[in-house]
């Protein structure tokens, strides 16, 4: 594990999100606290709810911020659960940073554990979306004596699970359009059609998902770093350690491969899973009562 703190640390210059009105809005609004990491290097997180139950919410990406998860204290009961948004170190509404190992898996797992200490929070229950449930899995392999529980929704096992599948649902999606239109289909025209029926899974799109696109942190350093530059990984090592009770949560019409989410579950010792009917990558949106009806259930089990 990346011991950030105790050697001589390297800079470099990222890329930057310019910032909006929300960005101060979010920064000034009622529970937020920020939690220094490293240097002047700071996270922003933001305490929902007053329940004994509390919930970590880990953004995908990596680089993508917390505004998906702003729905969770709509579906989730708020005297029952504190919940915590997030953002990792890089992302929106936490800071810049020009740490040469930002974008490091191991970095980011020493970062939750600041968090979770800052936070003060003994039993914590970690939810990862997307990337976010690929950190989850990193923390949960280090740091078992922390959780109670955690939550995988939507998460990739392997790298064709993560970027293959999605590729090949691509040309897939291509040529049936190709079919439809007679033609062949223009980028944005493909983009469109692979949104709606894989990422979002709604013919609305909500609000959030336009501010997520604007906020997103880019910078191409993401996918230079140890775990995403090897040709193929797997979580088979770290899910094999993770003996915390496990629920494994995501979308049948997902653009993360389906089988990923059964190999996790059969990885994880004490785990379950949930594929949700034709739901996409972000179901807390577009199947919001299964969803969060999953979590509730799947966590009361888990503390009673």
């Amino acid at each position: 594990m990346f011991i950030a703190f105790c050697t001589v640390i390297t800079h470099y210059v990222i890329s930057q999100v310019p910032k909006d009105s929300i960005f101060m809005q979010k920064r000034n609004s009622r529970g937020v606290k920020m939690i220094n990491i490293v240097g002047t290097d700071s996270v922003w997180t933001q305490k929902i709810g007053i329940g004994e139950t509390s919930i970590l919410l880990l953004h995908g990406g990596p680089g993508a911020t917390h505004e998906y998860f702003e729905n969770f204290p709509t579906h989730l009961d708020t005297n029952k659960y504190t919940i915590y948004f997030y953002d990792q170190l890089g992302s929106y509404f936490s800071d810049s940073s020009e740490l040469e190992n930002l974008w490091e898996i191991g970095r980011f797992v020493d970062e939750v554990e600041t968090v979770r200490k800052s936070l003060d929070v003994s039993e914590l229950i970690l939810l990862g979306h997307s990337w976010g449930g690929i950190l989850a899995v990193h923390y949960a392999a280090t740091y078992p004596e922390n959780l109670k529980c955690i939550i995988l929704s939507n998460s990739p096992y392997t790298s064709y699970g993560a970027f293959g599948y999605r590729y090949d649902l691509s040309k897939k999606t291509e040529k049936e359009l190709k079919k439809e239109l007679g033609r062949k289909p223009r980028r944005e025209e493909l983009e469109e059609r692979f949104k709606k029926i894989y990422r979002y899974g709604m013919d609305t799109i909500p609000e959030v998902f336009s501010r997520l696109e604007r906020h997103y942190n880019t910078d191409k350093n993401r996918w230079k770093t140890e775990f995403f530059k090897q040709k193929k990984w797997s979580l088979e090592h770290e899910a094999k350690a993770i003996k915390v009770p496990t629920l494994i949560i995501g979308g049948e019409m997902d653009f993360v491969d389906p089988n990923d989410f059964k190999s996790l579950d059969t990885a994880i010792e004490n785990s379950e899973l949930v594929i949700l009917p034709n739901a996409p990558h972000f179901p807390m949106w577009s199947h919001s009562e299964s969803y969060f009806e999953a979590i509730d259930r799947f966590i009361t089990n888990v503390v009673k």
